[in-house]
């Protein structure tokens, strides 16, 4: 697959997300991966 590449080679986050969103209905993912990665990615308030 090819990505869409920025300055210096790298793929854009666009692209990323967008493969990621694909994984998830692909069911690339176990929940548990699932819930660890938004964990990470959430700011406690």
């Amino acid at each position: 697959m090819f990505g869409i590449l920025e300055a210096g080679g790298k793929i854009s986050r666009t692209k990323h997300a967008e493969d990621f969103a694909i994984d998830r209905v692909n069911h690339e993912y176990t929940f548990k991966e699932l819930a660890g990665l938004t964990k990470k990615h959430c700011v406690a308030i």
